[in-house]
């Protein structure tokens, strides 16, 4: 009987461990693990949204709750340019370009490829023109020049970060003088899971505050995510007169030196690394 007792709670507590992997996407276990957790789900990520209540995707939803915020600085300026960072199979890109009154360009940045490739799949036709651009990438260093968008979002991604404080930083510096940033964080009732990754509202409004953003606001959205806001101060200088390129402010990963096309990808006019460009995905990491 004994062994049978320890048999059954060492399978008990295996089950509590792969949910647990599952509930905090293996981030726990490095970058390369949550890399590998995405690619293998990509094959089924969209689906799983429409049957999970708890993450339901939505376009009508997705309306209403995702495109307020961020109307400001896309009227403001007719080229707005969005970065999206884990940017998975294209939720936001999607939204945007599927508005009538958005003209602007966006960069959608991942670092799984799987992912990547079904965000490629739908957004194919904006990816040709040139006003999409997807990029491999880890979110803790992003390869762009300081303050080159007008926009930058990250949804149901932040925690699942290797390094969420410093990656909070990077959308920070990249992100122009009274430009938005949106981004979504997980309850405060779900933080005790992701303890060190998923912060309280008033830790993140007081991150936000830091970071140097005015109008802060966090409000409830889904049932596991609340969604969070503000606007980088300052002012903003004018936008570009022309539309820019979908590789446009990119910047070496390695030295942080400009980019310049080359062949079938980019390579970096300081140390001459070289990047390339496959099916419209640029490769930096």
């Amino acid at each position: 009987m004994p062994e049978v007792l320890l048999i059954a709670l060492v399978f008990a507590l295996a089950a509590a461990t792969v949910g647990w992997l599952f509930m905090t996407e293996a981030s726990y276990l490095g970058s390369g693990a949550v890399r590998r957790f995405y690619d293998f789900c990509s094959r089924f990520y969209d689906a799983s949204k429409g049957r999970l209540a708890a993450y339901r995707f939505s376009p009508e939803e997705d309306r209403r709750w995702l495109l307020p915020p961020l109307l400001p600085a896309i009227e403001r300026e007719p080229h707005c340019r969005v970065l999206d960072v884990a940017t998975g199979s294209g939720r936001l890109p999607l939204l945007l370009l599927g508005q009538p009154g958005f003209l602007g360009s966006i960069v959608g940045l991942d670092l799984s490829e799987g992912m990547l490739r079904v965000a490629r799949e739908k957004l194919g036709a904006w990816v040709q023109s040139g006003r999409v651009a997807l990029i491999k990438q880890d979110a803790s260093y992003l390869p762009f020049e300081d303050e080159a968008f007008d926009v930058v979002s990250s949804t149901e991604s932040w925690e699942f970060f290797p390094h969420p404080e410093k990656a909070l930083g990077e959308m920070a510096r990249v992100l122009k003088p009274g430009g938005v940033l949106l981004l979504t964080k997980q309850r405060d009732s779900w933080a005790l899971w992701m303890y060190g990754r998923s912060f309280t509202r008033k830790r993140v409004a007081a991150m936000l505050e830091q970071a140097d953003f005015t109008g802060i606001t966090i409000v409830d959205w889904q049932r596991r995510y609340d969604l969070a806001w503000g606007t980088k101060a300052g002012m903003p200088a004018p936008g570009p007169s022309e539309p820019p390129g979908p590789w446009d402010s990119v910047r070496c990963p390695a030295c942080q030196s400009q980019l310049l096309s080359s062949g079938q990808g980019l390579t970096c006019s300081q140390c001459r690394g070289e990047y390339p460009i496959r099916q419209g995905i640029l490769y930096l990491a």
